[in-house]
């Protein structure tokens, strides 16, 4: 058989339910960028998370008292890996999505064979890869400084996962909406880092004024970072049932981001 005939061999077959290799490729294509510029993507963060560690030592040392029983930093430390890998996610799947439609290569992406779907997981996969990364390189700087073995690594590791999953989502549809990269930062500086640095990361919520507590609880941060401190020492604050409110939020938001992306909403800048 000719090389021609085989291409159009090739041709003929039909597409697959779901487009393993493209989204394979896709999420090699992000991760090789995000490593090209690993001091931005994994050594800034990390280093930014120690420096907090550093920060909190000088500031208190040891006149800190315990939170949810533990040792402060014992408490602080599961909130750092989780405030890291969250920050990540955002970040990842935020800026890889508006300078794709800057620099043009969304339209490459459209005209390729991938659903949207397929699209979708390409870039939060990606996302939460380096996130987790980013989240295990803490975690072991981490040791350290407070030597733990995790309570429940499933549950920290699961937590961890689906927080990171969850704004890989959000940044992913930020960097959709957005036509410029301040309007990424924007969301970021507005509503990621609030977010994330009133849930619990870094104190106990039983310590704000009752409202905040109260909004706080209903928080999906909250569930995720409590989640991986859970996980990690066996103590945490959230609802038992958390977790499982956590995974049906990531589900509604990625069948949202697909919505959006098949409907073609701000896909072009």
């Amino acid at each position: 058989m000719s090389d021609h005939a085989r291409l159009l061999d090739a041709a003929r077959r039909p597409m697959p339910r779901f487009n393993a290799m493209g989204t394979a490729a896709l999420v090699g294509m992000e991760l090789r960028r995000f490593l090209g510029g690993w001091q931005y993507a994994i050594l800034a963060p990390v280093l930014t998370t120690l420096l907090f560690v550093a920060i909190f030592a000088l500031a208190l040392g040891d006149a800190r008292a315990p939170a949810l029983g533990l040792p402060f930093f014992v408490f602080l430390g599961p909130g750092l890996v989780a405030m890291t890998g969250f920050s990540t996610a955002f970040e990842a799947a935020g800026w890889s999505a508006i300078d794709a439609k800057v620099m043009g290569a969304m339209d490459v992406l459209l005209a390729a064979p991938l659903r949207p779907v397929e699209l979708v997981a390409g870039f939060v996969v990606s996302a939460l890869l380096l996130a987790l990364l980013n989240g295990l390189l803490v975690a072991l700087a981490l040791q350290a400084v407070v030597p733990a073995v995790p309570a429940a690594p499933f549950v920290a590791f699961a937590a961890l996962a689906l927080g990171c999953v969850l704004f890989a989502v959000i940044g992913l549809l930020a960097g959709l909406w957005a036509s410029k990269f301040d309007q990424v930062a924007t969301v970021q500086n507005f509503l990621v880092s609030p977010a994330v640095f009133l849930s619990g990361a870094f104190f106990p919520v039983a310590d704000y004024p009752a409202p905040i507590e109260t909004i706080m609880h209903g928080n999906p941060a909250f569930w995720a970072v409590d989640g991986v401190r859970r996980g990690m020492t066996g103590m945490g604050a959230a609802a038992p049932l958390s977790l499982v409110a956590l995974a049906i939020l990531v589900v509604l938001a990625l069948a949202f981001c697909r919505h959006a992306v098949a409907a073609g909403w701000k896909l072009k800048r």
